[in-house]
């Protein structure tokens, strides 16, 4: 399980959350899906994710979110592929007011 590629992304190309009370990062759309190839091919699973919205030099929490729940997958494996492609299609679907600039924190199991 390397995560060298995805720590990197994040150092490079995320927002951090810390200002907001949260230790994580945020990663635009592009960034997230490339950050998505980088958890398959570590065989990472993401338990979901939460999405803000940049407000002048702040970003902020939209109360959008996704999760992965699971119990509904009989194997680890088949779970850690649905998580995967539902983070996917969320990120790809995420309808963005006109000129509104979004980020997605990734929700890992650590």
């Amino acid at each position: 399980m390397d995560l060298s590629n995805y720590i990197e992304l994040l150092k490079n190309r995320g927002k951090p959350l810390m200002a907001i009370g949260v230790n994580s990062f945020a990663l635009d759309k592009e960034s997230a899906l490339i950050a998505i190839g980088f958890l398959q091919e570590a065989n990472i699973p993401i338990l979901g994710g939460d999405v803000f919205k940049q407000l002048e030099e702040k970003l902020t929490l939209t109360y959008d979110n996704w999760s992965c729940q699971k119990e509904k997958y009989s194997s680890n494996e088949e779970y850690i592929n649905a998580s995967l492609e539902e983070a996917k299609e969320y990120i790809e679907n995420y309808k963005a007011n006109r000129n509104e600039l979004v980020y997605f924190e990734l929700v890992l199991p650590y």
